[in-house]
């Protein structure tokens, strides 16, 4: 059963039905109809697993009427490679977008990673003449690379201090061994630059995520010129991935707006702490 189609189809009724009448329209899509409405659509990009079903609690608590389009990655199907530049991304997503918006203004959204990619796609349309109404970044970190050095200083001196305080912490004949297991999981997360651990998932999902890791990795933000950003920030921050404010603050030269809600980066997309998030969006939709 195609990812997608449990998103349009959440009940086993529909699903039935979906499975005769549109699986195979549904086999391969990036643009997912997550919800209807009226109104200019909110194009919502997926997270770094690649599926925006990460994000369905917060596309059901939004209050607005406006329908929602989810965008996933490529090869999601395992029939097709999946992308590793946020730009080559964006490019393709920007085709899925006008096949059901052809001009803007444009409402576009990210989580996680796809805020990378949503802030990518604003870029695109903007040099195409097209205008953007409403951007959205939900959490969105940037390689440590792209960070100001007094922040990615402190990350490589805090790191250095608590290994030191654990080193010590241990007998002196188990330190062999503890330095050893870190440089071999150091060297794991170097093949598997995801959050997981490898045999925790399927070999096409892995392959995904670790194509947006390496995507992230390449990818450096350019100035924004087009308006106001709104970034919803969770309360708690990623452990080891340094503040991106300073580096959003620089780029969103129109302005940016920062909705601070409750909770840490995975947490804050599903109950309670998502009513909060769609709170934050509403309020700015409505004020458009």
């Amino acid at each position: 059963v195609p990812l997608a189609m449990l998103l349009v189809a959440p009940t086993v009724a529909q699903l039935a039905a979906m499975m005769f009448d549109g699986a195979q329209q549904l086999s391969s899509l990036m643009l997912v109809p997550v919800r209807l409405g009226t109104g200019t659509p909110i194009f919502l990009v997926h997270g770094v697993s690649g599926s925006v079903m990460d994000c369905w609690a917060l596309i059901d608590a939004l209050q607005c009427s406006r329908p929602v389009y989810g965008l996933q990655a490529r090869g999601l199907d395992g029939e097709l490679p999946a992308q590793c530049r946020v730009e080559d991304m964006a490019a393709s997503y920007i085709e899925q977008i006008r096949s059901v918006q052809p001009v803007g203004p444009y409402a576009i959204a990210g989580y996680s990673f796809g805020g990378l990619v949503a802030f990518e796609i604003a870029q695109q349309l903007l040099r195409c003449g097209e205008r953007i109404e409403f951007l959205c970044l939900l959490d969105t970190y940037v390689d440590q690379r792209y960070l100001a050095w007094g922040t990615w200083l402190r990350l490589r001196y805090d790191s250095f201090v608590r290994e030191w305080h654990r080193l010590q912490k241990l007998p002196a004949s188990h330190r062999p061994v503890y330095l050893m297991r870190k440089l071999a999981g150091t060297a794991d997360r170097m093949r598997h630059p995801s959050n997981r651990p490898a045999g925790t998932m399927s070999p096409t999902l892995l392959h995904v995520r670790e194509k947006m890791w390496k995507a992230m990795a390449t990818y450096r933000p350019r100035p924004y010129e087009a308006g106001l950003i709104l970034y919803v920030r969770a309360a708690i921050e990623q452990m080891g991935l340094g503040d991106p404010m300073p580096l959003w603050r620089r780029v969103a030269r129109g302005g940016l707006v920062i909705a601070e809600v409750p909770g840490n980066h995975n947490d804050m997309i599903i109950e309670p702490n998502v009513q909060a998030v769609a709170g934050a969006l509403d309020r700015v939709l409505a004020s458009l």
